[in-house]
This record gives structure tokens, C-alpha cells and sequence, in this order.
């Protein structure tokens, strides 16, 4: 079944591109064409956008599934595995450890800094460890998780008298921040433990595009107050990460 809503086609032959744009076919297959007269699937819509009005606000189920559109334009269940807690399955990247560094020469009051991991797993090799630079392989969504651990002495810090300053951690992408974690440093013993620990940990889930750049980043504001001896506040890179996840 063939309709030509315009009336536009020759009288013999085929209509050409411009001409089945306005054309509306059912082959012998059951396939639908719309705007062609050669569909490749059971509904085949040359150009342009569908539309459902009043769609329902169903809400969705576990069992509910994903399209995604392939280069062709046809849509597909979107693929992916089951998310990876380990190095393996969409797990593309997990990096930690280094040498520990402090406040005193390891950077500068006020100034987001790297942090710089030694490489865990990286299959695709788009970490560069000197850097501290993730670069995107491929286009896809991406579940970044990352901890940034800093570490003061339980004595020896000084004295509680009130003054501190703010930690932060950032994922960030081509130089915009995705995801942020803080925490007010003070001062001074704060718990009886041989250590204080203040984990900053910072997460998003974000589309990529190839060759787009994620880094880590850290930055403490009001650091002289934050400690007596800046040598003092270091990071504990061997409980620092960063751990992406590739969910498409």
C-alpha cells in the first residue's frame, strides 16, 4: 500500500528522496515507511522526530529497559553490563596509592591542584599518571567516584583556638566541576585517635564525549589555619582514588 499525500510522484518509476518525504507505505513484509518507500524495519521514519502526545506518566519498573539509537538511527536496547565493584566488567579505570604529600611543599593555599595516583587498572591506557589526566576513549555515560584523604596528626597540630579553613575535592571535566566535597578543618586535636582522618569523597554520572578530560582536584582554603606546622596536613594517597565505571 502506497499513498502519495502530496500527488507529487512521477506517474512511472521512482519518486525521488524529496518526493517520498510525503509518502506513507506498508510493504508486503508488515514493514512501515514514512517518508520512504523502502523501510528496513517494521517502522521506518525517514527524517524528523516522533512524537507521543498525552504519553502516560506511568511510573517505571525494574524491568523496564533503555533504547538507545545505533548510527543508523535505529533504535535499540542500550547495552552495558552489571555495574563493576572491582576491576573488571565497565570498570575502565581505578587509580590509587603514590607518595604521600603535605601542605608545606605539596601545594599551594587557595589553588585547585591534581592529584596524582599511581594506575590500578586501566585497560584502554587514557590515564596518565604524571598528569593526573583521565581523557575519554570513546562517548558514553561514565560513573566517576573519587576520595581524597587528608590526614592531620592527633598532637602536635596545635592548640584549639578556634581557627580552621575548608578542604576541597572536585571531579572535574574539561575544567568544569561535576562533583564536589568539603570539610572544615580545624585546628587542634579533635578525637583521640592516633590520626584524624577526613575523607572527601565526590561522585557523578555524566555523558562523555571522546577526548573530553577528567581530573581530580583539591584545594584547601585557610590552610596556615589549619595547623601549626603545615608539614603537619598531608594526603594519604594509599586511601585516595579514582574509580570510573562506563555504564554505556
Amino acid at each position: 500500500m502506497h499513498v502519495d499525500a502530496a500527488k507529487d510522484n512521477p506517474a512511472t518509476g521512482t519518486p525521488s528522496a524529496t518526493q517520498q518525504l510525503n509518502d506513507f507505505i506498508v510493504t508486503s513484509a508488515g514493514n512501515v515507511g514514512v517518508g520512504t518507500i523502502t523501510p528496513s524495519e517494521h517502522l521506518d521514519v525517514a527524517s524528523g522526530n516522533v512524537r507521543v502526545r498525552g504519553i502516560n506518566s506511568n511510573i517505571g519498573v525494574a524491568a523496564d529497559k533503555l533504547m538507545a539509537a545505533d548510527a543508523n538511527g535505529v533504535l535499540k536496547i542500550a547495552g552495558g553490563s552489571t555495574y563493576s565493584t572491582t576491576n573488571s566488567g565497565n570498570r575502565v579505570l581505578n587509580v590509587t596509592g603514590g607518595p604521600t604529600i603535605n601542605a608545606a611543599t605539596g601545594w599551594t593555599n587557595n589553588v585547585f591542584t591534581n592529584i596524582l595516583l599511581n594506575t590500578d587498572y586501566d585497560p584502554l591506557n587514557a590515564y596518565d599518571a604524571s598528569t593526573g589526566i583521565y581523557t575519554i576513549p570513546t562517548d558514553g555515560l561514565y560513573s566517576i567516584y573519587a576520595n581524597c584523604r587528608f590526614v592531620l596528626p592527633n598532637t602536635g597540630s596545635g592548640s584549639f583556638d578556634g581557627t580552621g579553613g575548608l578542604a576541597y575535592a572536585s571531579i572535574i571535566v574539561d575544567g568544569g566541576r561535576i562533583g564536589t566535597g568539603y570539610t572544615v578543618i580545624l585546628r587542634g586535636t579533635k578525637t583521640p585517635s592516633a590520626v584524624n582522618m577526613l575523607n572527601l569523597a565526590t561522585n557523578g554520572t555524566v555523558w562523555l564525549k571522546a577526548g573530553e578530560k577528567v581530573t581530580f582536584e583539591f584545594l584547601t582554603y585557610g590552610t596556615v589555619n589549619m595547623v601549626a606546622n603545615l608539614a603537619d596536613l598531608t594526603i594519604d594517597k594509599g586511601n585516595s582514588f579514582i574509580r570510573i565505571n562506563k555504564l554505556l
